[in-house]
Formats: C-alpha cells, structure tokens, sequence
C-alpha cells in the first residue's frame, strides 16, 4: 500500500465546511489512497495529531457516527464523543437521538477535487 500524504488528507479535513462531516475513508481518499485501506491509519494519525488539523471533529464513521475511539488530541478539540456533536450541532449538523448524522450533509473526497 502507498503512504499517505497527510498534509493533503489534513487540507481536505480543513476544507470541510460548516454544517457538514465527512468521513475517515474520505480523508484516506484525499491523502492518496483507498478507503478501506487507510481509514484506520487515518483515525490513528488523528488520535495522536488531530490537533493539527482544522476541524478534525468533522471526521466520523462512514455511518456517520462520532468513532467510539474518540479521544481529543490536543487543545481546541472537543473533550469527548458529547462535546464532539455539541460542536457540530453548533455548526449546523443535524445529528438524531441515537448520534447518528444526517448522510445528506457529508463531504465526499468528490466534493473537495
């Protein structure tokens, strides 16, 4: 597998609007690579650097889901899965009962190009 260009994948996390989410696989896409291979190593990398990029809590599960491994990776980064959908409400995000968003407001990698 390639590697992933990280700066591309975190100008495309930056890139994210308000009121909308994108996806882990959608920043693997944007860094150079397929989906189901680099969406792990994308929601690691965010783990550990999510400070970096701008609006890392943009990024969910393709389910649309805030991921269960959360964890905030620096200052200005929500604390925690509530604090996540807090933020994202804020901005615009319609997020239901169960935390789920709505699909209709994902940024697809083909929104970016």
């Amino acid at each position: 597998m390639a590697s992933i260009d990280f700066k591309r994948a975190a100008a495309f996390i930056a890139a994210v609007p308000d009121g909308r989410w994108t996806t882990y696989g959608d920043a693997a896409k944007a860094g150079g690579v397929p989906a189901q291979h680099g969406g792990q190593a994308i929601g690691e990398w965010l783990r550990r650097e999510g400070d970096t990029a701008p609006h890392v809590y943009r990024v969910l599960t393709a389910k649309g889901y805030v991921a269960d491994g959360f964890r905030p990776a620096g200052p200005g980064v929500p604390g925690d899965k509530g604090r996540d959908r807090d933020v994202l409400r804020k901005e615009g995000v319609t997020i239901d009962a169960r935390g789920r968003t709505s699909k209709h407001e994902r940024f697809h990698f083909e929104d970016w190009r």
